[in-house]
């Protein structure tokens, strides 16, 4: 029999099926079964962890989880919901206060979701706030229930609130609370008229609001878009006429006056603008003068009145109060051709001012109010206009007579020059001695020849 110490010298005690394991054995089974037993807990919370709930109108039937439990923060059955429910009805419906009756309502819509007439809840605490004058709270309330609530059977009561309220609201602070108020919620309430009720009955309404605010706010060219926004959309709206005739009017008042036109961009309303600064709408487009776009205006005012004679009567006198702004635009027209002709003329260019001049006189006389085109300047000739009379030729008297002047006689002819003759050899003169030769300059010498190279 082998000692202890002898075999585990040798290699160890022997292994056998039965034998009991040592103490590294024990500490890795140990662990084999740690890890085995985290992973089975792991497994089993992960499937108790139960799956978020659908919405309300996602849901899949009546076992389905209740998420109004989950929203309340509250874990009560249906029965407690309605019965609660209904308890806040019957004390919202004594309350005289609108405000504190609004208050018992939005408490059921937020607090209560799941109940049958939640909804209907939100509903009555915007109508609430809008007979309280709580505009801003009308607003928020009653475009919440839009979001929650597109299809319900208030719709042409929801879009009269919102208008109305917007209305209020941005006539309230106007004025010295205007100064620290950018009117947005205002602003916001009336475009959401149009965008959610298309079709609605005030949707026009809204968009000649925004246009006649802006430009009494001297924003010309956000103004110009929405008149231009309501006459695309809504062209048969009754609006329609009072909207072309102020658009007219707009790009008259874009005018600053002096002998430039004002530079006007003619945008579409549907186009978007470049960049996130809003006056790049400024220069999104070719520049056209605003006194002529005035005119073009109000030219298609005429014109649509003219062929609807039920009109004619109706708009009379909007009819003359057009006629006369037509020939104001006309008038100030013609006094920059002037001022332009003027300054053309001090430069001594004579024919650039003649065609200005000409333009003046055809923009207070003219009909059509379109763009007139170039004049051709021209040529000046020296002949007399032919409005002019023709000068009568002028008669020149004959010079008087005047006694000869004497003549003196003749010179008497000189008798010619003897010819000389010519020598054919230059005389030589004396006293001169001949100019010394330069003496011949000896070459340089040659340069001397470099060493060969090694």
């Amino acid at each position: 029999m082998n000692e202890p110490g002898a075999a585990g010298r040798s290699g160890g005690p022997a292994r056998s099926s039965g034998a009991v394991p040592g103490p590294r054995g024990a500490y890795r089974d140990g662990m084999r079964l740690a890890i085995c037993l985290s992973l089975a807990l792991l497994l089993c919370a992960c499937s108790s962890v139960e799956a978020p709930s659908l919405p309300r109108f996602l849901g899949g039937g009546d076992d389905a989880p209740d998420p109004v439990a989950t929203a309340a923060g509250t874990a009560i059955s249906t029965p407690e919901i309605q019965r609660a429910g209904d308890a806040l009805f019957a004390q919202a419906d004594s309350l005289t206060d609108p405000v504190a009756r609004a208050g018992v309502y939005a408490d059921i819509a937020e607090d209560y979701p799941g109940h049958p007439r939640a909804a209907e809840a939100r509903y009555l605490a915007g109508r609430s706030y809008y007979e309280a004058g709580e505009w801003e709270s009308a607003i928020e309330t009653l475009k919440q229930y839009m979001t929650d609530s597109p299809v319900n059977p208030h719709l042409a009561q929801v879009e009269e609130m919102i208008y109305r309220s917007a209305l209020s609201y941005i006539e309230r602070d106007r004025g010295i609370l205007g100064v620290f108020d950018e009117q947005g919620t205002g602003l916001e309430a009336l475009r959401f008229v149009p965008v959610v009720f298309p079709a609605g009955q005030y949707a026009d309404d809204a968009i000649l609001y925004m246009a006649r605010y802006f430009r009494d706010e001297g924003e010309l060219q956000r103004s110009s878009l929405y008149y231009k926004e309501l006459l695309q959309r809504y062209p048969d709206s009754e609006w329609s006429f009072e909207a072309r005739r102020e658009l007219g009017g707009t790009y008259a008042l874009r005018d600053v006056g002096g002998p430039y036109h004002a530079g006007f961009v003619d945008r579409d309303p549907r186009e978007a603008v470049p960049g996130d600064d809003p006056k790049a709408a400024a220069f999104a487009g070719p520049v056209r003068s605003s006194l002529e776009m005035a005119l073009e205006e109000y030219d298609k005012y005429l014109e649509r009145i003219a062929r609807d004679p039920g009109r004619r009567a109706e708009y009379a006198q909007r009819v003359r109060e057009v006629e006369a702004e037509k020939a104001r635009v006309r008038e100030r027209l013609a006094e920059k051709d002037e001022r332009i002709a003027a300054w053309y003329a001090g430069q001594g260019d004579a024919r650039a001012a003649e065609v200005y001049r000409r333009s003046a006189a055809r923009w207070r006389g003219a009909t059509d109010t379109r763009v007139l085109p170039n004049v051709r300047p021209q040529p000046t000739t020296a002949t007399a206009p032919a409005t002019q009379p023709t000068p009568a030729p002028r008669v020149t008297a004959p010079p008087a007579a005047t006694p000869p002047m004497p003549t003196r006689p003749p010179m008497p002819a000189q008798p010619p020059m003897p010819a000389q003759p010519r020598p054919t050899t230059m005389p030589v003169t004396r006293g001169v001695p001949p100019y010394p030769t330069r003496p011949s300059v000896p070459p340089p010498p040659p340069p001397p020849s470099w060493p060969p190279s090694r």
